[in-house]
């Protein structure tokens, strides 16, 4: 028996979903007029950062922002290896993405004010060492500074999660399980929920 549908963001990707486009039921599998899927998620965040922003009541930003060293990103090199970058690297990935995200609301006509509804994850974001930062570091601090959050620690262990936009909460949280990054470009569904794919650009994977 199938789940409720949710919008799956691949890895890369990032959409400003308008809920009261109905125009858009048919291009996602559904058809002209159906009612929205208010369901949207993301899975497979190890270093990256998977965001989900309400901007109001009939949008929301989600994204799964991945920030990789160019210089070592080859096809079977561990995906560990590839997001570790040294601090120079990961002050211009920082302010790529804030830069992203800003141009991304101005585009919305939409200023952060502190106060939005916002859930993401990423597993790690640095080592266990402490010490070795991986991408997600600099991408939890640009999203920070873009959001006018505080400062602080961000907790690790989730690797995705399903928000209902209605409520701007996370009905459905994905901890690790190894299983879900063999094949991860494709949708896999959780908890119960069905998951339907969008299209897909890879404009919110950052190289430095």
């Amino acid at each position: 028996m199938a789940g409720k549908r949710y919008r799956y963001v691949a890895e890369g990707d990032g959409h400003v979903f308008d809920f009261n486009d109905t125009s858009r039921g048919e291009k996602d599998g559904g058809f002209r007029g159906d009612p929205p899927i208010y369901l949207v998620g993301t899975y497979g965040c190890r270093t990256c950062i998977g965001l989900y922003i309400k901007i109001n009541d009939t949008k929301c930003l989600m994204a799964h922002i991945n920030g990789v060293d160019g210089r070592k990103w080859t096809i079977g090199v561990s995906a560990t290896k590839n997001r570790i970058v040294d601090p120079a690297q990961g002050r211009i990935l920082q302010e790529a993405v804030l830069q992203k995200l800003k141009d991304t609301a101005e585009r919305e006509k939409w200023t952060p004010t502190g106060r939005e509804q916002v859930v993401w994850c990423c597993l790690y974001h640095k080592a266990f060492d402490g010490d070795t930062l991986f991408v997600g570091h600099y991408l939890v601090k640009a999203i920070q500074k873009f959001l006018l959050l505080p400062d602080q620690e961000m907790p690790m262990g989730w690797e995705g999660f399903i928000v209902d936009h209605k409520t701007g909460r996370a009905v459905a949280h994905a901890s690790y399980r190894r299983e879900l990054f063999r094949d991860k470009d494709q949708p896999k569904d959780l908890d119960g929920f069905e998951a339907q794919s969008e299209w897909s650009v890879r404009d919110w994977v950052f190289k430095v």
